[in-house]
């Protein structure tokens, strides 16, 4: 490790405590493995073609039969988490033909985000 600072003797003493050999140890994971930021892709524009894209999917989910009450929790508990349906709505987005991988969580972001702006009322 010191030899990456440019030391050439070993030390003979701790001079860092855990904290501290952390912080170096992170530095140098960073500089070792640079971040790659992921491309954020809108979710109006991942069509494998015209008439499909994930907000669209969502959307026929929520608006189908019961899933929206679901959603929300209404009629009853009944077992179903929010994270079993957002599942179940990735998956959805995925049986389109989406290109775009839409896990659970992006579906959760994006119901959160989407419900002070939209209404989901049918």
């Amino acid at each position: 490790m010191l030899a990456v600072f440019g030391a050439e003797d070993p030390f003979q003493k701790q001079i860092c405590g855990k904290r501290c050999y952390n912080t170096v140890m992170k530095a140098q994971r960073q500089v070792m493995t640079p971040h790659t930021p992921k491309k954020r892709i809108p979710w109006h524009n991942d069509v494998p073609n015209n008439s499909v894209n994930s907000l669209s999917v969502l959307i026929k989910w929520m608006t189908d039969g019961n899933n929206y009450n679901r959603y929300r929790g209404g009629e009853g508990q009944n077992g179903e988490t929010k994270q079993t349906l957002v599942g179940e709505v990735s998956s959805a987005i995925g049986d389109s033909g989406v290109m775009t991988a839409r896990t659970p969580n992006d579906v959760m972001s994006k119901n959160i985000s989407a419900g002070g702006q939209l209404s989901w009322d049918v």
